[in-house]
């Protein structure tokens, strides 16, 4: 896959575009499913499958066995900001025209997922219930964003690990956080008192 910069998201884990959003990923705005990530259109297309490789179909039969609404494109990359480099996963900065993107509701939840011919790529998925965020995540927001209340929640995962995008609001506060499973904080960005805040957890 060429590196191509993805603008998905929620973030866009937002909304699908199965519920009107069109599974954008939007640093500032958010979109699907997505997603709480940048922001990506799916490109329009009248084949509903988009000619989809079989092994692309079988994968993401057997991964979501019962998806409804299912609508295949082909990705199309759009332009990231300066400032959204860095806030996104390797594998959502790699996708090019050579991937696919499917939205689709799987379990009463809207999905964004990709495919890099017959391979899963990733997913974000709008969560409507925060009540259903990891204990260890709740248990850090409440810890360290105690007067913060959560608007938006995306799941996002591929291959190696879970990643939680959470949207908080305090007034005129607003805050981006990534969390893992375990709640560790691995990304924040957004505005405190009028000032841009922007951190990265240092893996190294």
């Amino acid at each position: 896959m060429k590196s191509t910069l993805f603008v998905l998201l929620a973030g866009g884990l937002f909304s699908l575009a199965s519920c009107g959003d069109g599974g954008k990923y939007d640093a500032d705005t958010k979109d699907s499913t997505g997603n709480s990530y940048s922001t990506n259109e799916p490109a329009s297309s009248s084949d509903a499958y988009a000619n989809v490789p079989q092994p692309a179909k079988t994968n993401f039969e057997s991964r979501y066995p019962q998806a409804t609404n299912v609508k295949w494109e082909h990705y199309q990359p759009a332009p990231v900001e300066a400032e959204a480099t860095g806030w996104y996963p390797e594998w959502m900065t790699n996708l090019d025209t050579s991937d696919y993107q499917v939205n689709f509701n799987w379990d009463g939840t809207d999905y964004i997922a990709w495919y890099d011919n017959g391979e899963w790529i990733g997913s974000s998925a709008r969560m409507t219930d925060n009540s259903k965020l990891p204990k260890a995540v709740n248990d850090a927001i409440h810890e360290r964003y105690p007067d913060y209340k959560i608007t938006e929640v995306d799941k996002q995962n591929d291959k190696n690990m879970t990643v939680y995008e959470v949207d908080l609001e305090k007034g005129k506060d607003k805050l981006k956080i990534h969390f893992d499973e375990n709640g560790k904080e691995l990304k924040a960005k957004g505005k405190v008192s009028g000032e841009k805040v922007k951190a990265k957890e240092d893996n190294k």
